[in-house]
């Protein structure tokens, strides 16, 4: 019982954490999606990112505007975020068109 105690409780803050980060973004504040506790959970970008899909019906473009608002905030050099945009822009526009096709 107390496994499942933990994993409903844990179940319940996924649900609370992911309800407040899709309202925040759609709201138009500055958020990106990491993972930070990779060396102690079994979290991956893809994992996380099929949740945001699943859960809110995250679009290619949802994805697209977390991953630039990353980008802009990066510690590196101006010039490297300007040609990492462009290859962002790029990667995406090449995903949406195999999407339709």
């Amino acid at each position: 019982m107390r496994t499942l105690s933990r994993f409903i409780t844990l179940t319940i803050y996924f649900l609370f954490y992911f309800h407040e980060l899709h309202s925040k973004i759609k709201s138009g504040v500055s958020l990106n999606i990491n993972t930070d506790t990779r060396t102690i959970t079994n979290i991956t970008l893809n994992k996380e990112y099929q949740k945001l899909q699943d859960v809110f019906g995250w679009t290619i473009d949802d994805f697209y505007n977390c991953n630039v608002n990353a980008l802009r905030a990066a510690f590196i050099p101006e010039a490297m975020k300007k040609d990492l945009l462009g290859r962002l822009r790029l990667a995406y526009d090449k995903i949406k068109e195999e999407l339709k096709g």
